[in-house]
């Protein structure tokens, strides 16, 4: 359950939580689809959710589906796919304004909800049953576009290109918008029938913030929600990289790979075998913002400010999978030098060298994430949806707590548990295919 919300169930497999903000003037609801990752379904996942966001049975046309959320009060309807772990996570999203505010009704929020229901379960259909063609054509072409386009994001390749050097094999690694090679084969037949059969076992759940009052959203969503499903249980998140601990004494793993880029693009891959909810998580956190995620912290005063060796340089844990990552923009002679400058600042941490106004600036800044965090209710919402897959009851107010008392002690033991396991650069052509 995770703190903060008032969680409870509704149905087979559904399970309700709720935040009451009165500095909030809207009320979110979000559902999430809770789904196993794997190589045969992760591009129907990322598709499903695109084509489904299309039309309803009652609203088939997508321009008078935008008509119905004006009517609405001007509410907002978003869909996404996101990855924790193995667990793949479809994402649906309604918001509209506190009734109060725009003179409306008391049913509005139920309106929206029961919008957010057809858009999930009652799908726009063709005249043979299944999902409608062409928005199963023009989705296709557009998770398509997607996919292709984000290799212009060179950074962001070479941080998943590091994720399959590190779990080659593993469907942990797979992307959450799938294989370009997957999408001409899905066909409206086929969409159709892994909706039904996701949607009718898949774990749920549903989050609501904002200003609202309890009882009637538990009423509503109850009601709205009532489904009977045979729900399957999902493994756990973590997968085999949550479970592999630090490797101790391994020959670090290098890999070398050219593209047509301006810059290189290094990635760093740690395993801490820390993860949300271990009692070491909020010194790991902590660590973390020593490490590398500030501008006050040592990667960016060393590697960048000192030696001007990176355009940009950051740290960032992975809470689900127990790992840490570095990412940084150098040159491409400049890989070793910055690799083993990252290394040297990893060993400091270790060896308590964190001076009493790093700690305090790291501790400042957590305060101000917490602080930005609490006053959105989708932040609200991604933290304790994490709290949910990795079976953690942990609110924000809970970590914020614990990451106030950490001391350097506990920094020093939880960057003990860091080993670097893979570096992954991208270079430019010249430069050699692989190595080590």
């Amino acid at each position: 359950m995770p703190s903060g919300f008032r969680t409870m169930h509704l149905s087979d497999g559904i399970d309700l939580h709720i935040l009451v903000d009165r500095k909030f003037k809207t009320v979110g609801a979000t559902a999430v689809v809770h789904a196993h990752i794997s190589s045969e379904t992760v591009t129907k996942n990322a598709l499903l959710p695109r084509v489904l966001r299309r039309g309803t049975e009652r609203i088939p046309e997508t321009m008078d589906l935008e008509r119905r959320l004006e009517e609405l009060y001007g509410a907002t309807l978003d869909v996404g796919v996101s990855k924790k772990g193995t667990r793949h996570l479809l994402a649906f999203h309604v918001e509209v304004a506190e009734a109060r505010y725009v003179g409306a009704g008391s049913q509005l929020f139920r309106a929206a909800v029961e919008l957010l229901r057809d858009v999930m379960l009652r799908p726009a259909r063709g005249a043979d049953g299944a999902l409608r063609h062409d928005y199963v054509a023009q989705e296709k072409e557009n998770l398509r576009r997607l996919i292709e386009s984000l290799i212009d994001d060179k950074q962001a390749w070479a941080m998943r290109r590091c994720m399959e050097v590190m779990f080659p094999g593993d469907d942990a690694a797979l992307f959450k918008y799938g294989r370009v090679e997957d999408i001409e084969g899905i066909s409206p037949a086929e969409l159709s029938s892994w909706h039904q059969e996701l949607f009718g076992a898949a774990p749920i759940d549903i989050f609501v913030v904002g200003n609202c009052d309890e009882e009637s959203v538990v009423n509503d969503v109850g009601e709205v929600f009532s489904l009977n499903r045979a729900v399957a249980k999902l493994p756990p998140a973590a997968g085999a990289a949550g479970t592999s601990q630090a490797r101790d004494g391994e020959k670090v793993n290098t890999v070398v790979e050219t593209m047509d880029v301006s810059q290189g693009h290094l990635v760093m891959g740690y395993r801490t075998g820390l993860r949300l909810g271990d009692a070491d998580w909020p010194a790991m956190v902590v660590t973390d913002g020593v490490f590398g995620r500030y501008s006050h912290s040592k990667l960016f005063q060393v590697v960048r400010e000192r030696e001007a060796l990176a355009y940009s340089v950051w740290s960032a844990l992975d809470p689900t999978r127990g790992l840490m990552l570095v990412s940084a923009g150098v040159d491409f002679g400049a890989r070793e030098k910055c690799v083993e400058l990252v290394e040297g600042q990893l060993r400091a941490v270790k060896a308590g060298q964190v001076s009493a106004e790093e700690l305090d600036n790291t501790l400042r800044g957590m305060a101000r994430d917490f602080a930005l965090m609490s006053d959105h209710p989708g932040s609200l919402v991604d933290f304790a949806l994490e709290a949910k897959v990795n079976e953690v009851d942990l609110g924000v107010e809970d970590l914020k707590n614990a990451v106030a008392k950490v001391t350097l002690d506990g920094i020093v033991h939880a960057a003990s548990r860091a080993r670097l396991d893979t570096v992954y650069f991208l270079t430019h052509k010249e430069g050699p295919a692989s190595e080590g």
